[in-house]
């Protein structure tokens, strides 16, 4: 963004009549408003825009993801966790886009990406992250969940070695629902098993497992009995009284 752009010169507006206008603005110039400055910020929060909900997708970057009814914001970080020694630099440039129809670039001097997700927390008035999807793993995932407090989702949607698969269950810890879509995840069932359980005792409000090796009955009875589960393509032929519950093909 530069002084010329049409959102900066509206600031010159007293404050009424610029709550009227950034009203009708699409999302991300109202985004791009509440970057300006404090003022701007507090201009764009005063309007209370309220968004469907806050994601965090880990990919090849770190994305925080702002969804509406109609469309999503996207912040992109592409030097996040780059540097061993510096994992989360302060100045750090979002490549903001909504739709991946275009945007902007953008950065301020004190912001690290924390900074990014506190900002975009407090604009549409969230209190939590609402879900993370891990593609892939970061270098210093430790550092990465103290980024954020509480949040309801946690979804893996790809293969990882038996170590990550455990390290993320352990350090992330849904409040409402599980996805796992990992292949590979049940290749060698006894050196997995234990954390699976970990993660299947939780009292969540549904679990879905994909996609993956066999789950045996022992495994399912350690869910709570209120959790709905699905299971796709993961369950060994196994008999529960009169019922018998084939393996999914």
């Amino acid at each position: 963004m530069s002084d010329g752009d049409p959102p900066l010169r509206l600031l010159g507006l007293p404050n009424k009549p610029l709550r009227s206008i950034v009203r009708f603005m699409n999302h991300i110039d109202q985004f791009a408003l509440s970057l300006v400055s404090k003022r701007s910020k507090e201009l764009v929060k005063s309007i209370d825009i309220k968004c469907w909900r806050i994601n965090i997708k880990v990919d090849t970057d770190v994305s925080i993801q702002i969804q509406f009814s109609h469309d999503t914001i996207e912040c992109s970080f592409d030097n996040y966790q780059r540097s061993i020694d510096n994992p989360s630099p302060t100045n750090i440039i979002s490549k903001v886009s909504l739709e991946n129809r275009g945007g902007f670039e953008h950065n301020k001097q004190e912001y690290r990406f924390e900074e990014w997700l506190n900002h975009t927390l407090e604009v549409y008035h969230q209190s939590e992250i609402n879900k993370v999807l891990f593609i892939t793993l970061l270098p210093d995932m430790q550092s990465f969940r103290k980024t954020f407090s509480s949040f309801s989702f946690l979804t893996w949607a790809r293969g990882a070695t038996n170590a990550d698969v455990l390290k993320v269950f352990r350090i992330f810890r849904p409040e409402k629902q599980l996805t796992i879509a990992v292949g590979r995840y049940y290749h060698d069932r006894y050196k997995k098993i234990d954390s699976l359980h970990e993660v299947l005792v939780q009292n969540l409000d549904y679990v879905y497992i994909g996609l993956m090796g066999q789950l045996t009955l022992d495994d399912l009875l350690i869910i709570h009995r209120d959790v709905p589960m699905e299971a796709l393509w993961a369950l060994k032929d196994f008999k529960v009284g009169e019922n018998a519950t084939r393996e999914s093909v």
